[in-house]
C-alpha cells in the first residue's frame, strides 16, 4: 500500500485524478445538494443523485442531509426513498431493491474496521468488506444500522432502533439488538 493510500486510508489504487474527482468534487457536490431544503431539494437530488451512483432507478427520492459515501458502489431500483440524516456507505458494495424506504437516522455501512492485533492503532488496521442487499419492497425503520454482508428479503420491515449483523428472511418483522424476527407479515 502506498504512502498515499496508507493516509487516505483506502484499499483501493488511486491517482490524483481520483482524488481531484471522487473525493473532493464529487463529494462537494454530493455535501451541497444534502444542504437543500423542502421540495426544491428532494428534486434537485433526483435529477443529480443518479448520476453518482453504479446505477439507478427511476422516481429516487433523497431528503435534506442524506449523506452518501463510495455511491458509485450503490445500485438503486424504482421508488426508492432516503429519509433525512441517512448515511450511506457504499464501500463494500450495496444494493437496493425497488419500492424500498428508508426512513431518517439509518445508518447502512457495508464495511467495518478490523481490530485483532493491539499493536497496531485501529485507525491503521484492515477494512473487513461485505455487499449488503435489501430486496424489493423492504422498510427500514428510523435510527436502525444495518452491517456489512447482510441481506434483507423481499417485503421485510426492521423496527425502529434494531440492529440488523445477519440476514433476515423475506416477509419478515425483525425488532432488537441485535434484530430478531419476531412474526412473519401477514401473520
Amino acid at each position: 500500500m502506498g504512502i498515499l493510500n496508507k493516509f487516505i486510508l483506502l484499499e483501493e489504487r488511486v491517482t490524483l485524478s481520483g482524488i481531484i474527482f471522487k473525493y473532493t468534487l464529487r463529494d462537494s457536490i454530493i455535501g451541497l445538494l444534502a444542504l437543500v431544503p423542502a421540495t426544491f431539494g428532494v428534486g434537485l437530488r433526483m435529477l443529480i443523485m443518479p448520476l453518482f451512483f453504479g446505477k439507478c432507478g427511476k422516481h429516487l427520492t433523497v431528503r435534506s442531509f442524506a449523506t452518501f459515501e463510495f455511491p458509485e458502489r450503490i445500485t438503486v431500483g424504482d421508488n426508492v426513498s432516503f429519509n433525512e440524516y441517512s448515511w450511506i456507505n457504499g464501500a463494500g458494495g450495496i444494493e437496493i431493491g425497488n419500492m424500498v424506504r428508508i426512513a431518517p437516522h439509518v445508518t447502512i455501512a457495508s464495511f467495518d474496521h478490523e481490530y485483532k492485533d493491539p499493536n497496531t492503532p485501529i485507525k491503521f488496521q484492515t477494512k473487513r468488506y461485505g455487499k449488503i442487499i435489501l430486496e424489493d419492497d423492504v422498510w427500514i425503520g428510523s435510527h436502525v444500522t444495518i452491517t456489512k454482508g447482510v441481506r434483507i428479503g423481499r417485503g421485510a420491515v426492521i423496527g425502529a432502533g434494531s440492529v440488523v449483523t445477519s440476514d433476515i428472511p423475506e416477509y419478515s418483522v425483525a425488532v432488537g439488538v441485535p434484530a430478531r424476527v419476531i412474526k412473519k407479515r401477514g401473520e
